[in-house]
Formats: structure tokens, sequence, C-alpha cells
């Protein structure tokens, strides 16, 4: 399960029950998603929760999106439209979603079987590009699709 983090820029650690260091912290086992700039350094959006519960990140802005919005606006149908002003931690999940579904796919085409979510989630914390320094608050790694699928 992809989880968003949420937007308003919270430190999760305070929270009862998110921070992996509390005696009440309570695993939900999903793969908890933060939100950082598209340009590099990838630095973590100012709006994106964070904490050490965080897994990975996508990108929270310059995301574009089908189906609705300010783009194509002359267009009769609405299947013809998008966006681009979709983003923070709800853009970002649906990045790692689908990096989620690459991953799974080449697994099963080469394996014969599924990742577990615990090895899922190892494999997306674990494998891709560090958050930019500036801003803190962290997000976890970009997962690099291009280091782990060979």
């Amino acid at each position: 399960m992809i989880e968003p983090a949420g937007n308003g820029g919270i430190d999760l650690d305070g929270l009862n029950g998110l921070n992996p260091n509390s005696p009440d912290f309570r695993d939900s086992g999903a793969i908890l998603v933060g939100a950082a700039r598209a340009a590099m350094p990838h630095e973590r959006l100012l709006e994106s929760n964070f904490g050490s519960r965080l897994n990975c990140y996508g990108w929270g802005d310059g995301i574009v999106s089908a189906g609705y919005g300010d783009r194509n606006p002359g267009t009769p149908s609405n299947n013809k439209r998008h966006t681009k002003v979709f983003g923070g931690t709800s853009g970002a999940s649906a990045i790692i979603a689908g990096a989620t579904l690459l991953v799974q796919g080449w697994y099963w085409n080469n394996q014969k079987t599924l990742l577990r979510p615990d090895q899922m989630r190892n494999i997306l914390s674990t494998t891709g590009t560090t958050q930019g320094a500036t801003l803190g608050g962290y997000i976890g790694v970009m997962p690099d699709l291009r280091r782990i699928i060979p």
C-alpha cells in the first residue's frame, strides 16, 4: 500500500504512533511517501510532512495529470483535458505507485513470484537519490529505477 505522508509541513515524529523509535509505534506496513521539488537537488517541499517513518519521496511539483484541468481548455471533452497543477504528496505518491508497479512487474517476469510489501518497502527506501540538504525534514530517498532494475 502506498500512502501520501500528507501536506502541512508537520514532523510526524512528534505524533503518537508514527515515530518508529517510540514505544507506541504501530507499523501499518505501508510505504509512506513525501514530496520534493522536481528540480535538483530535490529539496523537500515546504508543505510535505516529514519524519523518520517516511520511506521515500517523489516529485511534488511539475506533475501533469490527465482528466481534469487547465490545459487544453478548448477541448469539448473532459477526456482530453489535463492539468499541470497536480502535486504535493498526492502527486508524489502516484509517481511512487507507478515505480512500485514497474519493480513488481520486473520481479514477476524474472522470479515468477511477487515481492512482499516489506520487501518492496525496503527496496524503494534504500536504493535512490537522497533529498536536498537545505530544508531538512527527512522524506527518504527517491527510488532510482535504473539501479533497482538491472
